[in-house]
This record gives structure tokens, sequence and C-alpha cells, in this order.
């Protein structure tokens, strides 16, 4: 699994944004298109997350660190 995969997935349930962006059109598609879509739309998520870190400026946040064994 990516780096960044497991920590997403921990705090954003994509499958059933997923499942609720295409509504009635999610059944209609095979399962690698199901699986393609999700990968798409975290990508673009992400690139949106990150392209608006760009306006912080002079400003501070905290990232939690994530540890393979730590459970929440």
């Amino acid at each position: 699994m990516t780096s960044w995969k497991k920590p997403w997935s921990n705090h954003f349930n994509s499958p059933l944004i997923a499942k609720v962006i295409l509504s009635r059109h999610w059944k209609t598609l095979e399962e690698q298109s199901q699986s393609d879509f999700i990968d798409l739309f975290n990508r673009l998520t992400i690139s949106t997350y990150v392209d608006r870190f760009d306006s912080f400026m002079e400003q501070s946040f905290k990232i939690p660190i994530y540890r393979a064994n730590e459970k929440k």
C-alpha cells in the first residue's frame, strides 16, 4: 500500500464517497472501473488539498504521524 493510502483511508471513506458521487451508475460499472474511479477520486482530492496548502502563509498546522502498529 502506498505510504499516503493508509492514513488517507483512515480518515476518508473513499469507496462510500465514490458510490454516492456515481449514485445509480455505480452498480453498472465493472469492479475494475469502480476501483479506478476510487483511485482517481483520491488523487484528485489529494491534489486539491496539496494545491490549497500554497495559500498558507506564515501559518502552521500539525500532521499526525502514522505508525503501522498503532491502533485507533
